[in-house]
């Protein structure tokens, strides 16, 4: 049995994918040092969400992994536990490494939290909840651009509809469940970070001392600007992420395209638009201050959005579509060129 199962739950859009990468990546350096980071299976843990997550919350995590079927489901609840035991057990481990972001966005209850509590407390005699925030207007910003390369149609505003956005709520039931001195906050914001990046942070809250060997992946974020965004949102209008229930092949590698083309004009709501949304969490933020990292100012972020900011948001003319379009296609055919050299 692990002195100490790590668990990494997100939140999303705080380089959740590039730790999970990494940690795979450096699977053997991790068990020289005592360290685990199993495959359950995949990089992505996402079984963990799907264990203890209400059913009304997660039909459609359960659908994209295949488990819809009330039959197949029953399945993996019963073979899961096992099957995560085995993959943290092993000689020599004191620590064994879990990551899914779904953990904070799926898991809306304490009853849900505490369905993964008995699931993994037979596993080591501590659990570390590791949790990182970010602010919500620029988390709001992110996931916009997540949603829209996931195949949404829909124009971006600032929405109070993620009940996990209130921090305080959030890590409040974490608390009640694993307690709160087991819980590790961490803030996504460049100043409040290891000077050395998400990768050396992850491995301090973890307690990994040799961060500085650690092979780093390449990057995970596909960015967009705000006109490749807006061509991408029309576009999944005419080609969905999904026909009849499986993925369109015919969209190609839009997203991928898309991205090597676009410029660094990101998207960026008004700082008086950003300042009133992240005005509706500045009493949560401020609790999670005081109660959760003990600052007496209680400010949870050190950056705000910039005053002055000029409003860019995705939009899209007819030339600009028609730019985009020619680029697309010279992406498509300096990649098809290739392709039949190398043949």
């Amino acid at each position: 049995m692990p002195e100490r199962v790590c668990l990494h739950i997100g939140v999303a859009k705080t380089g959740t994918k590039t730790l999970q990468l990494a940690m795979a990546l450096n699977g053997n350096l991790l068990r020289q040092h005592g360290f685990v980071y199993p495959e359950l299976p995949g990089r992505h843990h996402v079984g963990l969400a799907l264990y203890a997550a209400n059913e009304s919350t997660s039909a459609r995590l359960r659908a994209r992994m295949g488990l819809a079927d009330g039959d197949r489901m029953a399945e993996f609840v019963g073979e899961f536990p096992s099957r995560l035991a085995a993959a943290v057990m092993a000689a020599d481990i004191h620590t064994a490494i879990l990551s899914n972001e779904h953990c904070s966005s799926e898991l809306s209850t304490v009853e849900a939290i505490s369905r993964l509590h008995a699931l993994l407390s037979p596993l080591a005699r501590e659990i570390r909840v590791i949790v990182y925030l970010r602010r919500q207007d620029d988390l709001a910003i992110s996931l916009y651009s997540a949603s829209v390369q996931a195949g949404s149609t829909n124009e971006f505003q600032f929405s109070d509809g993620h009940f996990w956005f209130d921090y305080s709520r959030l890590l409040d039931m974490w608390a009640e469940v694993f307690g709160q001195d087991n819980l590790v906050i961490r803030i996504f914001e460049p100043a409040q970070m290891h000077r050395g990046g998400l990768l050396c942070d992850f491995s301090f809250a973890i307690g990994f001392e040799p961060h500085d060997r650690l092979q780093h992946p390449p990057d995970q974020n596909k960015s967009l600007d705000i006109h490749t965004l807006e061509f991408l949102r029309r576009f999944n209008a005419h080609a969905p992420l999904l026909v009849a229930g499986r993925p369109n092949l015919s969209r190609g590698e839009i997203d991928q395209a898309l991205a090597a083309i676009s410029t660094r004009d990101r998207m960026a709501p008004s700082a008086e638009a950003g300042t009133e949304f992240l005005g509706r969490y500045a009493a949560s933020n401020a609790q999670v201050a005081g109660k959760y990292l003990n600052r007496a100012d209680r400010a949870l972020f050190v950056e705000q959005p910039s005053r002055g900011r000029s409003e860019r948001i995705p939009a899209l003319d007819v030339d600009k579509a028609v730019e985009i379009a020619a680029k697309l296609w010279e992406w498509h055919e300096t990649r098809f060129r290739r392709h039949e050299i190398n043949e």
